[in-house]
């Protein structure tokens, strides 16, 4: 299992490599940006998860980001924080109308900074 880890880890950097061009060049929102970074992010996530020969139970961030935390004692708090921050742009599983949060242009370059600090984390 962990040798399949290679291509979630490769959906993961192309999702970043779209996210900073997207961000770039303004073609999208930041609501749809921030929204393929989740992706990546979870993909980071999954393909560590996949190199310690386990699969998760589970795919939302907040349960990745423990996860990944349990397994790899270096992960900066900081970096776990940016990773949670970015929960605070999603609404899956959510039954009540609380409205979407969308991420300003500040929010986007530390969604985009944690999404590079994660590979180089996990990925060295």
């Amino acid at each position: 299992m962990s040798s399949d880890f290679n291509g979630v880890l490769q959906e993961a950097r192309q999702y970043t490599s779209a996210v900073k061009g997207m961000f770039k060049r303004k073609k999208f929102n930041n609501q749809a940006i921030s929204n393929i970074a989740c992706l990546a992010a979870e993909s980071f996530m999954v393909s560590y998860i996949m190199t310690k020969g386990n699969l998760p139970n589970h795919h939302s961030l907040d349960f990745l980001i423990d996860e990944v935390a349990r397994l790899h004692n270096d992960i900066p708090l900081s970096l776990i924080d940016d990773l949670h921050f970015m929960e605070e742009f999603q609404n899956l599983c959510v039954i009540e109308d609380i409205g979407m949060k969308i991420p300003d242009d500040l929010d986007m370059e530390r969604i985009i900074n944690a999404l590079m600090g994660l590979d180089v984390v996990l990925f060295p």
